[in-house]
């Protein structure tokens, strides 16, 4: 597995955590459509089934959002734990530490550099060197399933 890839199966959760951001901001959008109520100054009466066939609508709209946030809500949770299950065979703290603020945090190396007390460049050679762990980690366990098959 090359850095390339494993930054994109790390950067998973992000992407999905910005999913789920852009579908609540649409279901509040879609909410507001909702309960917005808007006066009638005209001297022609409205007709009021299709005022109800429009709230219906908004009201499925809004059932369907619902749906899609929540399974992609449990993806999100599923892949955290698995995320956090990989991280956690790292033996070093630190790089632990900093995969975990960079990946499931989503914090920019300039922000972890200010928490834990290094550089830009620091912060940035420690993820290189967390990502090629990572491999080696990825590697040990296939050692060892091979090992225990045998």
């Amino acid at each position: 597995m090359t850095r390339n890839e494993k930054r994109q199966y790390l950067s998973r959760y992000r992407f999905i955590d910005v999913e789920i951001k852009r579908l609540m901001e649409e279901r509040d959008e879609w909410f507001a459509r909702a309960t917005r109520v808007t006066a009638s100054y005209g001297g022609e009466a409205r007709h009021k089934s299709s005022e109800g066939d429009r709230l219906g609508d908004i009201v499925a709209k809004l059932c369907e959002l619902d749906k899609m946030i929540d399974e992609r809500v449990d993806a999100l949770v599923d892949l955290r734990l698995e995320l956090e299950a990989h991280i956690e065979k790292l033996e070093d703290p630190l790089l632990r530490n900093l995969l975990a603020l960079r990946y499931i945090n989503g914090l920019t190396f300039e922000d972890i550099g200010e928490r834990l007390f290094y550089s830009v460049r620091q912060v940035s050679n420690l993820h290189e060197k967390a990502l090629d762990m990572f491999s080696l980690c990825e590697e040990k366990e296939i050692r060892v399933l091979t090992v225990k098959a045998v």
